[in-house]
């Protein structure tokens, strides 16, 4: 939900809004623009914008793995309240997930934190399976996960426009990432591409599926610029890249 009062990341002119610089939001980064595709005007007593739990759950998932081995709930508990007003049910659990220094020989942590949901409860409403919901979204809010919409970005039409923008144009990038990829001369012009598709991911401008792709279209054209002898013996492949970024992501 959406609450236009909440401090906004700094946004200038036609801009998306920057995050600070800092390696201690290097997740928060990559998942926290979320894609229209996925979202929901809802009008009650106010208005608010919310996300579909599948798309949160998948993009989790490709962060971390499926989900309930590396990350999920554990130690969880059920209680049901009676009170004046009907009753109440509440769940108490611990989310955990793995998480890497920025140091890349550090070993994989298993953080861990409480979190509270409840609601009322009513016969035959899957009240545990919205309160699971509910809970899994708070806990990957705390992370980043669709912060724009948390932060209250998306009260404004102008950054709305920017989303469908951004998420519409993988077709047109993979167009001319793999056009200009295939058609380099040198292992320069390769290294330059070999950085803008990290620092696409980096951005969240792709996806995990793109990024592959334009990886392997980079290696076939090492390939063959190196049987022609245009490329060194020493040139990083996008093997050794591809490794490095999972490093970063695990």
């Amino acid at each position: 939900m959406s609450d236009s009062k909440k401090e906004k990341p700094e946004k200038k002119g036609n801009q998306l809004p920057k995050l600070p610089e800092t390696s201690n939001l290097d997740l928060w980064k990559k998942v926290w623009h979320t894609d229209p595709e996925y979202t929901e005007a809802v009008k009650i007593k106010y208005n608010f914008t919310e996300i579909n739990p599948q798309f949160q759950l998948m993009n989790a998932t490709a962060q971390w793995g499926p989900y309930g081995m590396d990350w999920g709930f554990k130690d969880l508990k059920w209680t049901v309240t009676k009170t004046d007003l009907g009753d109440n049910i509440a769940l108490d659990a611990v989310f955990f997930y793995p998480f890497r220094k920025e140091d890349l020989s550090a070993e994989i942590q298993r953080v861990e934190f409480p979190i509270s949901v409840d609601m009322k409860l009513k016969p035959d409403d899957d009240c545990r399976k919205k309160l699971m919901t509910t809970a899994r979204s708070k806990a990957l809010s705390w992370l980043g996960f669709n912060a724009d919409i948390f932060l209250g970005c998306w009260d404004d039409a102008r950054y709305v426009n920017q989303m469908k923008a951004k998420f519409s144009d993988q077709d047109a990038l993979r167009t001319s990432a793999l056009t200009k990829i295939n058609s380099a001369k040198d292992s320069k012009e390769l290294l330059d591409w070999l950085d803008k598709a990290d620092g696409h991911v980096a951005e969240g401008n792709i996806d995990a599926t793109l990024y592959q792709e334009l990886l392997a279209a980079i290696e076939n054209r090492r390939k063959l610029l190196k049987e022609e002898n245009k490329i060194p013996d020493d040139f990083k492949t996008s093997d050794e890249i591809d490794a490095q970024h999972k490093l970063k992501t695990q």
